[in-house]
């Protein structure tokens, strides 16, 4: 095993063990969601792609949530991510409402899971955003003088 692919399974352990609640809640939603989107589907004359629908639903939680949890990407790219995630909330709630008992315990066990799935996934999202400590802020603080120092300096000669 070569350092590199020891190095990647050691990073994808770390997410996992920092993201397990996200992907716990994310699978209960998606296994609910894709059953009630084959129902509605069915239902409602896509018996032939109603399988297939399913995916699309969640498909774009699942990419909108990895893009926007992604800090390298341009402003561009997670702002369009939000949008394919919000668009797939909608849908996602829009599918289990249609499928839920019409009763009110029938809709909120429904429209649970993709509430959860929502709530943790924005949880999941501001926690990645971590807060500098002192000490870092301090270092940074120190870099950006010393940079304006030297940058005073050359347009000084």
């Amino acid at each position: 095993m070569t350092n590199a692919s020891a190095a990647a399974r050691r990073k994808m352990w770390t997410n996992v063990r920092r993201n397990w609640p996200l992907f716990l809640v994310f699978g209960v939603a998606a296994y609910q969601s894709y059953w009630h989107t084959v129902e509605v589907a069915t239902a409602n004359g896509e018996a032939t792609t109603a399988y297939a629908m399913a995916f699309v639903t969640d498909g774009m939680l699942v990419a909108g949530a990895k893009v926007i949890m992604d800090a390298t990407k341009t402003n561009a790219a997670r702002w369009a991510a939000g949008v394919t995630f919000v668009l797939g909330v909608v849908a996602t709630f829009a599918v289990n409402f249609m499928a839920a008992d019409p009763t009110p315990g029938g809709v909120f066990m429904a429209t649970w899971p993709a509430v959860g799935m929502t709530a943790t996934s924005l949880v999941m999202h501001l926690a990645s955003h971590r807060r500098p400590t002192p000490a870092q802020a301090r270092r940074k603080t120190a870099t950006k003088a010393t940079t304006a120092t030297k940058a005073g300096k050359l347009h000084a000669v």
